[in-house]
């Protein structure tokens, strides 16, 4: 491959309106690296091609490539038209290092002019540095980098011999380099770097500080992957003396399972919004570990934006997996929408890996006006109770709230408070604050609004009277269940009329009236009228029905066979005697015979035959009135007149089978079928035979024609034979022994 290959980092534009870009493989390779070094190009707006430089160009007699190799970073614009970047590897240091560990180089830091001459600027020496991913242009015109690994810490930091933490380093456009920070200078009492290890690319922000993350470290101190890196990750800020501080550590927030609710493993830098805060992805955690979207504040406030995982997206057919573990950052747009990508979907071979079965995607964060997730409930309170409206508002810019009460602002004082908040309060409400009540949430991309209806009454009735149906001599309670904030008073009204205590009425004046022995006259419509400081209010009529007794169960229709004993059931609630009279065809009955149980509530019919198919009826009585309810008896005979049945043939499930298959009527008049076992084979696992192929004649003679081995000709037929023209029998088996 003369050119390069793998594409690690994107293109720029550059001087004369060019694309430029590196590759981290092939071109020119040897023996310390096969698949090559990599390369730098340029592609103009019309596609022209042209490899400026191929890494690997100068060697030593060792084959080290003194001029850097596999460059993972963008380039960079610097001053004069040159380009700047970094090769992860190669240099003049880190073949054989002093951490007793030979290596394909610590890297480098380089400059390129667009006619592809290269000058390597800085060989990073390990203590200052290795493994460099890439240079932020400052305001001041340096260049501050990042490197994966080495500085001050010179600890074995994971199972691949990586030594160091990393470091932090500005670097000047002759190629002066000044260490800014060690990550792992601040560790637990195990050597784990609490501020954070293998720092990602840095932006600075509107304040001059520069912000970027760390894929692992931080407090959190869980052991991330197969290779044994520690922790989840941190956001930092350092200003260019060098003063680090870490604003956030992954892992904050967890389930009950250890999962990094928050997000793990940053990935790529951060980029900075129209508001001021920084947003960036996790390459996993989040609710189903496969990365997030978040934002952070210049002081470290973390807010999660979206969890990636199997749900359905826009743009998605339903049921499809949406992408999974985000990767190289976040860019943002003119527009302020931010674009990143996602490496795929995973089958399980790996933690945010690369499956066989992958699906990568370019998804889009767009700004928008506020989303109210939740608007405001529309509730009745009693008057003096205590309102509050909160809603949730889901944007990723700053957003302002504004309650209004019927289209007018509302401000805080008096009963009112968090008037400009998503929480707003009403202290001691009156029935004047009854009305329409409007939150509008507003960001610089636009505003929503969401209304909800508070109704203030005097009391508020939250349970109804009942209605109820009960047996005359019974008694029944109506109960009223009120929530008022001053003292309340009672009036229940039957039909309309205030009542007293007195007869069978108790409690007319509290929320509990009780009606004893009610008679059939007590039917009607109950209410109470209760009032307080602040006004009346009425509640629901309740009905109640007297009958003179309650039927339960009714006697239901029944259809028996001729010898069985049928049984017919009333039940009744009821207040004092009451009589059972029950009738077969209209005419009373009384025990004797078959009957039993003629006045009770249960009749009892045995030994039933036809001729007691009928109608029968149950007059229930008792002082207060009567009732009847009727039901049907049909008896059918065992045998229906005129029709016989025998058995022909009973299977022994040996030499003449089992489980038989149904009959098919052949031409010649016989029945013909199959069973799925028995018959004269039988099969080594232990089974009952392999089944028959037989005939039948109608005067009860069975013939097996064939039974079944398990060998070619399979094993445990199944489902009716049918006969073709040619006069043959076709069949299907179940299963088979050889096959």
């Amino acid at each position: 491959m003369r050119y390069g290959l793998n594409y690690y980092a994107g293109v720029i534009f550059g001087p004369q309106g060019n694309l430029y870009g590196t590759t981290a493989l092939y071109a020119i390779s040897n023996t310390l690296f096969p698949t090559g070094m990599g390369s730098v190009f340029s592609v103009r707006t019309n596609g022209f091609f042209t490899r400026l430089y191929r890494f690997g160009t100068v060697l030593n007699s060792h084959g080290q490539p003194l001029d850097g190799a596999s460059p993972q970073a963008p380039l960079v614009n610097g001053p004069g038209d040159c380009l700047y970047g970094t090769t992860y590897y190669g240099g003049t240091n880190g073949y054989t290092n002093g951490y007793g560990r030979a290596g394909p180089g610590y890297g480098t830091v380089f400059q390129i002019t667009t006619n592809g001459l290269l000058t390597a600027l800085h060989s990073f020496l390990g203590s200052d540095g290795a493994n460099p991913t890439g240079l932020t242009l400052g305001r001041d015109t340096n260049f501050y980098g990042v490197a994966s690994h080495g500085g001050a810490n010179t600890k074995v930091v994971d199972t691949n011999g990586d030594v160091g933490f990393g470091t932090i380093f500005k670097v000047t456009t002759n190629g002066l380099v000044t260490i800014l920070y060690s990550f792992g200078t601040v560790t637990d009492v195990a050597g784990h770097a609490l501020d954070g290890a293998q720092p990602n690319p840095l932006v600075q922000g509107s304040d001059g500080n520069f912000y970027g993350s760390a894929a692992f470290g931080g407090s959190n101190t869980t052991i991330v992957d197969s290779s044994r890196d520690v922790g989840y990750g941190t956001v930092f800020k350092i200003d260019t003396n060098g003063i680090l501080t870490s604003l956030y550590s992954f892992g904050t927030v967890t389930n009950s399972t250890g999962t990094p609710l928050d997000g793990a493993n940053p990935a790529g830098p951060l980029v900075q919004g129209a508001d001021g805060n920084f947003y960036g992805v996790t390459e996993s955690g989040g609710s189903e570990n496969t990365g997030t979207i978040f934002v952070i504040t210049p002081t470290g406030t973390l807010t999660t934006l979206y969890s990636f995982g199997p749900t359905n997206l826009p743009g998605f057919p339903l049921g499809y997996y949406s992408p999974m573990f985000p990767c190289g950052g976040l860019l943002v747009a003119s527009d302020g929408t931010f674009y990143g990508t996602t490496c795929g979907l995973t089958n399980g071979e790996g933690f945010g890996g690369f499956p066989s079965t992958s699906s990568s995607s370019v998804f889009q964060l767009s700004p928008a006006a506020p989303v109210i997730l939740n608007p405001p409930a529309t509730v009745t309170i009693p008057a003096g109770a205590t309102n509050s409206f909160a809603i949730g508002v889901e944007a990723i810019y700053a957003t302002g709230c504004q309650w209004q009460f019927d289209a007018t602002n509302l401000n805080d004082g008096g009963e009112i408070t968090g008037s400009a908040t998503t929480n707003l309060i009403l202290t001691g409400v009156t029935l004047a604050d009854t009305g329409t009540y409007t939150i509008i949430a507003t960001n610089a991309y636009g505003t929503a609004k969401a209304s909800g209806v508070l109704t203030v009454v005097p009391a508020l009735i939250k349970t109804q009277p009942a209605s109820a149906t009960i047996p005359a001599g019974a008694t029944n309670n109506f109960m009223v269940g009120v929530t008022s904030v001053y003292p309340a008073s009672y009036q229940w009204r039957f039909d309309g009329t205030n009542l007293t205590d007195g007869g069978e009425f108790s409690g007319s004046s509290t929320s509990n009236l009780t009606v004893t022995g009610a008679a059939l006259c007590d039917s009607g419509t109950y209410s109470v009228v209760v009032s307080n400081a602040a006004g009346v209010i009425q509640s629901a009529d309740a009905a109640l029905a007297v009958e003179p007794f309650i039927i339960m169960r009714t006697p239901a229709s029944l259809t028996v066979m001729a010898g069985a004993t049928a049984t017919f059931g009333v039940a009744v609630k009821n207040i004092g005697a009451i009589s059972y009279q029950w009738r077969f065809d209209g005419t009373n009955l009384s025990d004797g015979g078959n009957i039993s149980g003629s006045a009770t509530t249960n009749l009892v019919i045995t030994n039933a035959a036809t001729i007691n198919s009928g109608t029968y009826s149950v007059m229930v009585s008792n002082t207060a009135g009567s009732g009847a309810w009727a039901a049907s008896l049909t008896v059918i005979p065992q045998t229906a007149a005129g029709c016989c049945i025998s058995n022909l043939h009973s299977f022994t499930s040996a030499g003449d089978g089992g489980h038989p298959n149904g009959l098919v009527l052949g031409c010649d008049g016989a029945l013909y079928g199959t069973t799925s076992f028995g018959g004269s084979n039988s099969v080594p696992q232990g089974g009952g035979g392999d089944g028959t192929f037989f005939k039948f004649t109608t005067d009860g003679t069975l013939s097996t024609l064939y039974s079944f081995a398990g060998g070619s000709d399979e094993t445990d037929p199944e489902g009716p034979l049918v006969q073709a023209s040619n006069g043959c029998f076709y069949g299907i088996t179940a299963s088979e022994i050889n096959g």
